[in-house]
């Protein structure tokens, strides 16, 4: 097509471009730039691609005054967040302040091994029970205290109230105990001194119901001669009618020990919110655990030894005992020490079977 007519406009180079009149156009011969003069100076019209300024009609299509794509946010490029869809590998370490949902979990077959002593991975915890277990079952019931305050002042020390049965379901056994929090209490506290064994404390567990209520739960510590120390602090408060409580934190050396940095009693408060519309409710506290990853331990309450022999802490119960197919013992039929003391079979060797 023949060319009519050609329209040139002032151009330069960037640093040559001076001051514009209002409506006209300068051209900047090096960077590709095009300004428009207007009454409070030039103003860029046109940044060229190439040249890596932002330009509307690339990156806001839609025209809503967002960045349709962007490379980094805060400063992190767009790999380093996860995708609410599809598959996605995360690498480095990420922290979570929320729930995550998710239809599965897969460990990482990576072949990289790792090491840790109270702080397992959540596929650990659920595997080996070495790795992360209850320091408080069947726990010496003499070294709990449990206090409340009405006012915020005194205490009132209600271990005495509490029955041995209550104290010994609270922390072992299939029964639940019945512990409550009186209705108005404005703080409640269970206090546990370590019985002289060493042993890292990482969680809390607990079942319990709050009865319409709610609570806050903290966690503290104390060396003998010392002041507590709180040693968590959240303001979260909790529920259930009934349920399960859980309560993780950083590792609390548990000992008798004077080594620094180790603990002697730890203290669990409570700091509930009355609800009015359940004047009557108390709190009720079933089953206690406090779980850790040190030294490693089970989760049965038997013990095993190298030859398989199996040892009971206390009396078992049955209908029957079976050596092999061979019935030896059936309740209420005869006396297991007159019937086991004939032949071959001892009651001892009875208990290395069963």
């Amino acid at each position: 097509m023949p060319r009519k007519a050609l329209i040139k406009i002032r151009r330069g180079t960037e640093s040559q471009l001076p001051t514009l009149d209002v409506g006209e156009l300068g051209f900047c011969t090096d960077t590709n730039k095009l300004y428009i003069g207007t009454p409070t100076g030039n103003q860029l019209l046109v940044a060229a691609q190439s040249v890596g300024d932002m330009l509307k009609s690339i990156y806001d299509t839609d025209n809503d005054g967002i960045v349709d794509n962007a490379d980094k946010l805060d400063g992190k490029h767009a790999s380093s967040f996860v995708q609410t869809t599809g598959d996605q590998t995360i690498s480095g370490t990420k922290t979570f302040d929320e729930n995550i949902y998710a239809r599965k979990y897969y460990v990482n077959t990576n072949g990289v091994p790792s090491s840790n002593l109270g702080n397992p991975t959540v596929q650990e915890m659920a595997l080996f029970q070495e790795e992360f277990n209850n320091k408080l079952e069947f726990y010496d019931i003499s070294k709990f205290t449990f206090k409340y305050t009405l006012d915020g002042t005194t205490w009132i020390d209600d271990t005495a109230n509490i029955s041995d049965t209550d104290k010994k379901r609270f922390v072992g056994g299939d029964y639940n105990a019945d512990i409550i929090i009186p209705n108005g209490a404005q703080k409640y506290r269970i206090t546990i001194r370590n019985n002289g064994n060493y042993v890292y404390i990482n969680a809390l567990y607990m079942y319990w119901s709050s009865n319409g209520h709610r609570a806050q739960v903290h966690i503290w510590k104390k060396r003998d001669g010392g002041d507590w120390v709180q040693h968590t602090s959240s303001s979260t408060t909790v529920s259930g009618w009934p349920g399960h409580l859980y309560l993780p934190f950083s590792t609390i050396p548990w000992s008798l020990s004077s080594t620094s940095g180790h603990y002697h009693e730890i203290g669990i408060e409570f700091i509930p919110t009355w609800d009015p519309s359940y004047p009557s409710n108390n709190i009720g506290l079933r089953k206690l655990q406090l779980w850790g990853g040190y030294p490693a331990g089970k989760r049965t309450i038997y013990t095993v030894d190298e030859n398989k022999n199996v040892t009971f802490p206390a009396n078992v119960t049955a209908n029957d005992f079976y050596v092999g197919s061979n019935k030896v013992w059936h309740a209420g039929n005869f006396d297991p020490n007159t019937k086991l003391n004939k032949g071959p079979l001892t009651w001892n060797q009875l208990k290395g079977v069963i």
